[in-house]
């Protein structure tokens, strides 16, 4: 079988890393919303409770969450200056279930699920119905991310992704 190619290089990158913010999305992306205020306040160390508002911020503008060490210097440093707080040399620290819970609460809190295998029925019926139609990969692949997009199901990274294998077996089929 030959290999299939559903996203080149740059687009790939692209996917799988931060949106690159402009001091107007950041103020949009990284504000606080009050319901969430008072437990932000409460995360601990200061590492954390940036890394939270990252997340949550990267979380609204992509529905994909990021590894730490992916965060943009200039968002880092943007939600440090909005908690009045010198930015951290490094979000090291930010890992593990720590990260896990914050997800979870982001999740919880924006009304959206992780992506589980409900989702992957979906989202087979979907790309066979596009690769019957003659659909090109990177078409099928952006229907299934737009499909999570409107079910409100969190969007893996392109490496993890159940939409490349999907894409690829409905291509197969």
């Amino acid at each position: 079988m030959p290999v299939i190619n559903i996203l080149n290089d740059a687009e790939r990158l692209l996917f799988d890393t931060p949106p690159r913010f402009s001091k107007e999305d950041r103020q949009r992306y990284f504000s606080i919303p009050s319901e969430l205020k008072s437990s932000i306040t409460r995360i601990h160390p200061i590492e954390s409770r940036i890394g939270f508002i990252l997340q949550l911020g990267y979380f609204r503008s992509r529905a994909r969450f990021f590894n730490s060490a992916q965060f943009g210097k200039r968002d880092i440093n943007h939600v440090a200056k909005t908690l009045s707080v010198e930015p951290p040399t490094s979000l090291t620290s930010y890992a593990g279930s720590l990260v896990t819970r914050h997800r979870i609460k982001i999740l919880d809190f924006l009304n959206w699920e992780s992506y589980d295998s409900s989702m992957t029925e979906t989202l087979v019926g979907l790309a066979l119905n596009f690769a019957a139609q003659k659909e090109q990969p990177k078409f099928i692949f952006d229907a299934l991310t737009d499909a999570c997009w409107k079910h409100q199901v969190a969007i893996p990274s392109f490496s993890e992704s159940p939409c490349v294998r999907i894409v690829v077996a409905s291509v197969n089929f």
